[in-house]
């Protein structure tokens, strides 16, 4: 009996172990009945911060009990199995369909997120799930199979996830499969920056006022060797899941200011280039640092460069961002609100922001040329920017109507496939070359209902 239990017990939760769910599985004869099963792998989210903080007893006290609470949430058929010390298994048997799957991790996620009281203290144990339903027809029931499949559905959870489940799928097993060799690649990229499948192109912010470039947006691009071009959203995605969105930032700006230091030696040193920074970036203690030791070794300086920060992602840590905005600015650098209108902030936090721009988003641009009673408001955030003594640039700009509205609402720069795709660098500098009048004569022809208007502010750049 002993043996046994060592065999099919865990010792610190008193659980049947995967060995014993194993043994179900292979005695089980499947497809023979009507039942639905599913495994649910579920994993406590905070299980190592609370090991390293408090130790082994405290969690095995604080695992007991939460293990506890989900066998009395359970219902229908549900057994529960220990698996490894920060994940354990559900095997589900006769729901009648997923959304009853859903209420049960529903469930057990509103008892486990309870405060628990141990000898320890009270914690609270935060909990995500994998699930992966088995077929009817399937006779052939692998337990090695059905848990890698439950792990693929947890591991297409990203951290920014309102939900805490997921259900395995073709779908997912193949997104999977894209996010480890896309992972792989950046890695690549981030151990070599000069490997080519990772690259910047150039889209130009034009003057409304003179219709010339007055700076080029950096906008990264990757291609992967299996699975070809991946859109930035994508990438950047993989890249914030995976921890790798502040090496991969560092060799963006790397890359922005070798342009910026081509378009100097190339006489258009009054042209900037902007790059967008994530509040992962921007936020790191060794930000400014690593920014100027970049600037230094490219040989450009501050006034090269534009940086876009995210409303969304900032607008929560003002205080400790304002002091970094504002060496930066010390250091000639201009600072762009970017994506302007779809966030969070209100215009009190909006002032209390040292910024020079702000740029707004493309859906507030979109409706510009059909007339739309909502245009009213682009008119008014131009408005309130000006007002604040900010510069306005209006991305997204594709129809000539949007360019009749803001040249009258003297929106100052615009940027947009009206005007020019991004291009490589090669391609960017022949633009320079060109005579932007006859490259944009639409901008031209607004000039005249562009109103001269002078705002003071410590940087002029058009």
């Amino acid at each position: 009996k002993d043996l046994l239990n060592l065999a099919y017990f865990d010792e610190d939760t008193e659980l049947p172990n995967q060995l014993y769910l194993k043994e179900i599985l292979s005695e089980k004869t499947f497809g023979e009945d009507q039942v639905n099963r599913a495994l649910i792998l579920v994993q406590s989210v905070d299980y190592r911060n609370v090991h390293q903080e408090y130790g082994h007893e405290h969690l095995k006290d604080l695992m007991t009990i939460v293990l506890r609470r989900i066998i009395e949430e359970t219902h229908f058929q549900v057994h529960v199995f220990s698996y490894t010390r920060e994940r354990f298994l559900l095997f589900v048997e006769g729901y009648e369909n997923k959304d009853q799957l859903v209420n049960l991790v529903k469930g057990i996620t509103k008892v486990v997120e309870l405060p628990v009281r141990t000898n320890h203290g009270i914690d609270v144990l935060k909990v995500r799930f994998g699930i992966t339903e088995i077929p009817r027809k399937d006779t052939d029931i692998v337990f090695e199979r059905l848990v890698k499949e439950a792990s693929v559905a947890m591991a297409t959870l990203s951290p920014s996830d309102k939900v805490n489940h997921a259900f395995f799928s073709e779908a997912s097993g193949r997104k999977l499969q894209l996010e480890e060799v896309v992972e792989q690649e950046l890695r690549s990229v981030i151990e070599d920056d000069y490997i080519n499948s990772f690259y910047l192109v150039f889209q130009p912010m034009v003057s409304m006022e003179t219709g010339e470039i007055v700076a080029f947006e950096a906008l990264a691009r990757f291609v992967s060797k299996k699975y070809g071009e991946i859109p930035p959203v994508k990438f950047i995605e993989i890249a914030e899941k995976k921890n790798l969105i502040l090496p991969l930032g560092k060799i963006i700006l790397s890359k922005a200011c070798r342009y910026a230091k081509k378009l100097k030696d190339k006489g258009y040193g009054h042209i900037r280039v902007s790059v967008n920074l994530s509040g992962l970036q921007i936020l790191s203690e060794e930000f400014l640092e690593e920014t100027f030791r970049t600037l230094k070794r490219e040989q450009v300086d501050g006034h090269s460069l534009i940086f876009e920060i995210s409303e969304n992602s900032l607008m929560d840590h003002v205080e400790t961002l304002n002091k970094k905005l504002r060496i930066l600015r010390e250091k000639g650098i201009l600072v762009s609100l970017d994506n302007f209108g779809v966030g969070s902030s209100s215009l009190h936090r909006l002032k209390g922001l040292k910024v020079d721009m702000l740029k707004i988003d493309k859906v507030f641009i979109e409706p510009l040329a059909t007339g739309d009673p909502s245009t009213l408001i682009t008119k008014d955030i131009i408005n309130m920017a000006h007002g604040m003594g900010l510069k306005v640039v209006a991305e997204g700009i594709e129809m000539e109507g949007q360019l009749d509205y803001l040249a009258k609402h003297q929106c100052d720069m615009i940027q947009g496939y009206f005007l020019s795709e991004p291009l490589e660098a090669e391609e960017a500098n022949l633009l320079l070359i060109a005579n932007p009048y006859t490259q944009w004569p639409k901008v031209m022809e607004k000039r005249d209902t562009f109103k001269e208007r002078h705002v003071d502010g410590p940087y002029e750049f058009y």
